[in-house]
């Protein structure tokens, strides 16, 4: 009997796209799954050499079995992200809304990933109210007592790190002994009143391209002088210049 040949796939084949490995390790985790396949079809659809692609958020959402909308929400993280430029543009004549044009970024023009990875998860709503009722695991009263945990450090945590998290990074681990000690390294060396302005220039400009990204007081102390700068050199009517 002879041995069935296993065929692999053909590279000469002209139907293939690239995705950076860079987006799967890590970034994916930010998007999740449906995140993923939209940033997915997007690779897809984009031409080799522009990388430049053009396809309606009716065209994804019916590739993906989704919803416009989430497809919609998606891109706009993906923008927030520096993943991709979007182009809105219009039909000069009837003044219509044409189909947004995305260009694929280069990895390096993304936006750092944090230190603790939180999905975004699926933005659709569940709107079925029959679906099951979700049963508490034996271990659930670990899990309320880690919150409670939690919700003590944040009442005993210094001004810098309520800052952090009402502001910047709600999802910042108050018990990180590195993070409550630079925390305070900061609000030692130049106060909370310094400080404040500073946590909100960041929370204005965070999305900009070639920001500092800064979701913890012990980044903030490591790109201190990075974040003066930045401010210097956007120094407008929209912008703060930060002094220490």
């Amino acid at each position: 009997m002879e041995k069935e040949l296993i065929k692999i796939r053909d590279k000469r084949n002209k139907e293939w796209f690239i995705i950076d490995n860079a987006y799967l390790n890590g970034y994916a985790k930010i998007f999740g799954a449906v995140g993923t396949a939209i940033y997915i079809s997007l690779c897809r659809h984009a031409n080799n050499e522009t990388q430049e692609c053009f396809p309606s958020q009716e065209l994804i959402a019916k590739e993906l079995g989704i919803t416009d909308r989430t497809v919609r929400n998606y891109i706009k993280k993906f923008e927030e992200w520096n993943l991709i430029l979007v182009k809105r543009e219009k039909n000069p004549k009837t003044q219509k809304n044409l189909n947004n044009v995305y260009t694929l970024l280069d990895k390096s023009r993304w936006k750092k990933k944090p230190e603790e990875i939180i999905s975004y998860g699926n933005p659709e709503e569940n709107k079925n109210k029959n679906h099951r009722k979700m049963v508490p695991h034996k271990n659930t009263y670990i899990i309320n007592n880690t919150n409670k945990i939690q919700d003590e450090l944040k009442n005993n945590s210094n001004a810098l790190l309520n800052l952090f998290y009402k502001e910047i990074n709600p999802n910042i681990k108050f018990n990180n002994k590195t993070i409550r000690a630079d925390a305070k390294w900061l609000e030692d060396k130049y106060g909370i009143e310094k400080l404040e302005p500073i946590i909100i220039y960041i929370k204005q400009h965070q999305h900009e391209q070639y920001f500092p990204s800064i979701a913890t007081p012990t980044q903030l102390r490591e790109k201190m002088a990075q974040l003066i700068n930045y401010s210097k050199k956007q120094n407008n009517k929209q912008s703060i210049i930060i002094k220490i």
